[in-house]
């Protein structure tokens, strides 16, 4: 399955199958490879890393519990979950865990089950990109630079951003090496997540910019597939 990106230097390629990336790397040993599903660019050799990782639960039997209003399920194995979930009507304010990950999570977050279901809460592609993030924040009125870790027609993804909280409005630039020419963006933040990333929904972006970042996120197209 061609699933697979990898940028060397500023440019990107794929999508591609392991075998594929796997030659590129033998080219070009500095190469930076991505996949669904990943929060940023990585090394090859941490790449290689998570494959293993992920084969090893794979071939594990995990357990699972989903907590419907405060209600929580009884364990289950994976099947078992993805059979109950299935004649929901609905999956919004539904929690999930697992013995691999013992933290409630939203079901959406959880790309082992949101794959299985066949369903997304996403309408547009998210990806990597490096870069950062260099403004305002409206809100405190205090001078943000946190470093960029996603961008999508809709939004953006940052890490290292302290004081910024969901409800908070910000205006600033988006630099980037993948990008050719900084981009300026007015958003609000609408995601917290508990490792420090937050998630910017865009409230302004002019359609010059919207085109540069279409431009980028084309790029990886088929990685949804």
């Amino acid at each position: 399955m061609k699933r697979w990106f990898v940028q060397v230097g500023t440019k990107i390629h794929g999508p591609l199958s392991i075998n594929e990336v796997e030659k590129w790397h033998t080219k070009h040993k500095e190469c930076l490879v991505w996949g669904k599903g990943m929060a940023e660019w990585v090394s090859h050799f941490e790449w290689k890393l998570s494959l293993e990782e992920a084969a090893e639960k794979d071939n594990r039997i995990s357990l699972w519990q989903y907590r419907i209003n405060d209600k929580e399920s009884k364990i289950l194995k994976l099947d078992e979950l993805i059979a109950d979930l299935r004649v929901l009507q609905s999956y919004d304010n539904i929690y999930v865990k697992s013995d691999l990950d013992s933290k409630w999570q939203i079901l959406f977050a959880s790309s082992a089950v949101t794959e299985r279901l066949g369903i997304t809460r996403r309408t547009q592609l998210r990806v990597p990109i490096f870069g950062f993030f260099e403004g305002l924040n409206l809100t405190t009125n205090v001078d943000l630079r946190c470093k960029l870790l996603t961008l999508s027609e809709g939004g953006c993804g940052f890490t290292d951003a302290l004081g910024l909280k969901i409800g908070h409005s910000l205006r600033g630039q988006i630099i980037s090496p993948n990008l050719n020419q900084n981009i300026t963006i007015t958003g609000d933040v609408v995601y917290s997540g508990s490792n420090g990333d937050l998630g910017v929904k865009f409230s302004i972006l002019s359609q010059e910019s919207k085109s540069l970042v279409l431009d980028y996120v084309i790029k990886f197209k088929g990685a949804e597939a």
